[in-house]
């Protein structure tokens, strides 16, 4: 018996073929080993805030991580920076002599003090002075303890807006990265509060200075360090 072929349905399968094996909905999962990688493109785009040196920045994170890029790129934008404006440390020390009913000013000394970092790239940057600060009842009786940013001269504290960065203490001494800055002591202070201004962090009561030797800026969301101070031991200093 003769066998025929249906040409028509032949020709409809392999032009349903090609469309799959075309499509850009299907490229991913049918045809794998058909993809030019140099020729695959994306359209993503740097907002026009940013500098040429950090959109090439956002361009590489934007490879690994998009949705981090893109949140970093949002927040970024100068419309979207908060500044803070704490009370002078005078204000601080006043507010504690009334807490403990005393007519004495207590002494206010700087514990630890140092510059940020350099940037790490030019979207990771900090610029101002850390300090820990100690104010203490003439009595000795009353120690507070504190972080205070802020600026150098008349600029003020600034950190790049980035998701969520948070303060920490540590005891590496100078930390170019996560392992070396949480791999030893370290203690969470605090979320930042603004990205721009002059801010106060108060510590514990039973916080102990001696463990500490740099603080940290960090994004737990991106697993990125924004800036870093190295502190100098001012313990004693006049």
């Amino acid at each position: 018996m003769r066998r025929y072929t249906n040409w028509g349905l032949v020709t409809i399968g392999a032009v349903l073929a090609i469309l799959a094996m075309t499509s850009a909905a299907w490229v991913p999962a049918i045809q794998p080993y058909f993809i030019d990688e140099a020729e695959v493109t994306t359209d993503f785009e740097c907002a026009d805030y940013l500098s040429s040196a950090e959109c090439e920045v956002i361009i590489a994170l934007h490879e690994d991580a998009p949705d981090n890029a893109l949140a970093l790129m949002q927040l970024m934008d100068p419309r979207n920076d908060v500044e803070v404006i704490d009370d002078d440390l005078a204000v601080v020390a006043d507010d504690i002599r009334t807490e403990i009913g005393s007519s004495d000013m207590p002494e206010i000394s700087d514990i630890k003090r140092g510059v940020f970092n350099p940037p790490l790239d030019a979207i990771r940057r900090a610029e101002g002075v850390a300090k820990i600060v100690s104010i203490t009842s003439l009595d000795l009786q009353t120690v507070r303890y504190l972080i205070r940013l802020e600026g150098i001269g008349d600029d003020m504290f600034m950190v790049t807006h980035a998701p969520n960065i948070r303060i920490y203490l540590s005891s590496h001494p100078d930390p170019v990265d996560t392992e070396e800055a949480f791999g030893g002591d370290t203690l969470e202070v605090a979320r930042l509060k603004g990205n721009r201004g002059r801010q106060n962090y108060i510590l514990l009561p039973d916080f102990d200075q001696s463990k500490y030797q740099s603080l940290v800026l960090f994004s737990p969301e991106l697993d990125m360090i924004f800036g870093v101070v190295p502190f100098a031991d001012l313990a004693g200093t006049p």
